[in-house]
């Protein structure tokens, strides 16, 4: 029944994101979509610090199972306003027919938002998944001291996806995607490369600037495509790089923990993000 339960939610999870971003994207103007972004996200970093504490608190109350209660409780009033009072797009999207999935697929802009968003979702969820084992096994951490470091430092995320996506605005979308993969790699190959000493001040920079991605970078992708495009565009690179990002990226990087060095599948992940800024100038209107 959970393997159902699961599929099931990851099933109505998937038709969120695209139609989520498209209608943020019609509703508020372009000047102001890195902004926009940057409030959308902060529910990514809030789910990260939550998601453990709304686990512990469930079961203290007696079963997991009330978690999921009320949350789908939460999720039932919601749509209840929603259907009522929300607001829904002026322009509809064109339908995903095979022209215009030919027309994403065999464009390498496609392919390249897609690359860049995977090493994203790669920073901050594999990176996050893998870095207890790595602060255990490698750096001599008790377990409830990694989990406590690692919470503690979602929080500055918090407040810089709203300054990422401030910045965003001001500067523009593809510079600030430049800036934040640059910090972003070289705080993720420090962290893999420092000693335990200089760990707990690297993880709550490493943890600041992942938070400053998904802004700019979304609000990029959403700019490089039509309003006619933009939905299928997003449904497609956001069905591709959680796999890699969230798949392979902690894959790799356990693999090498396996074989002794956590630290090296961090310093290349790092240098992974460094060397992707290479794709942004070549990315043309899809």
């Amino acid at each position: 029944m959970l393997n159902i339960g699961y599929f099931c939610l990851g099933f109505a999870a998937g038709l969120y994101i695209p139609s989520g971003i498209s209608l943020i994207t019609s509703l508020v103007d372009t000047r102001d979509w890195g902004k926009a972004m940057g409030i959308h996200e902060i529910a990514t970093n809030l789910a990260l610090i939550f998601a453990p504490i709304i686990a512990t608190v469930t079961v203290g109350l007696g079963s997991w199972r009330h978690g999921y209660l009320y949350i789908s409780i939460i999720l039932a009033i919601l749509w209840i306003f929603y259907t009522f009072w929300g607001t829904d797009a002026p322009e509809r999207p064109n339908q995903p027919d095979l022209v215009v999935l030919k027309h994403i697929i065999f464009n390498p802009s496609s392919w390249k938002a897609i690359a860049l968003l995977s090493i994203a979702v790669g920073i901050e969820t594999g990176v996050y998944s893998m870095t207890p084992l790595f602060f255990v096994n490698e750096r001599n951490f008790s377990l409830i001291e990694a989990n406590h470091l690692l919470s503690i430092s979602r929080i500055p995320g918090l407040f810089m996806v709203l300054l990422s996506g401030w910045l965003t605005d001001r500067l523009s979308a593809s510079l600030m995607v430049r800036i934040s993969l640059l910090l972003t790699g070289m705080s993720v190959v420090a962290l893999g490369y420092f000693p335990k000493d200089n760990l707990d001040i690297i993880i709550l920079i490493q943890g600041a600037f992942s938070a400053c991605l998904f802004p700019p970078l979304l609000s990029m992708i959403s700019k490089i495509t039509t309003i006619k495009n933009r939905a299928i565009m997003v449904s497609l690179t956001l069905a591709i790089a959680p796999i890699i990002g969230g798949g392979i990226f902690p894959a790799l990087i356990a693999f090498l923990g396996d074989y002794g060095s956590f630290s090296t599948g961090f310093i290349l992940t790092g240098t992974m993000s460094i060397a992707a800024i290479i794709l942004i100038p070549s990315l043309e209107e899809i």
